[in-house]
């Protein structure tokens, strides 16, 4: 309930918007943070991945994990 009430304030925008800044500790914590709350959204997994979708978060995701793997 606690996820589905942050996620209906609209959490997941700032928080993909914050995937783009240079400090990799607050890209952990975003990561992190956003991981937590698709672990936890249970049946409305699939609406959290469209949200993060729409504000390009999948593809910050993608070149975030990917430089972490390479440095």
């Amino acid at each position: 309930m606690q996820v589905a009430y942050v996620v209906g304030q609209g959490v997941i925008r700032p928080l993909c918007n914050l995937l783009g800044v240079k400090d990799t500790q607050v890209i952990q914590v975003v990561l992190d943070g956003l991981h937590n709350i698709l672990k936890l959204a249970d049946e409305e997994v699939e609406t959290v991945c469209t949200m993060i979708e729409e504000c390009g978060g999948e593809l910050l995701w993608i070149i975030v994990t990917k430089h972490q793997q390479y440095s």
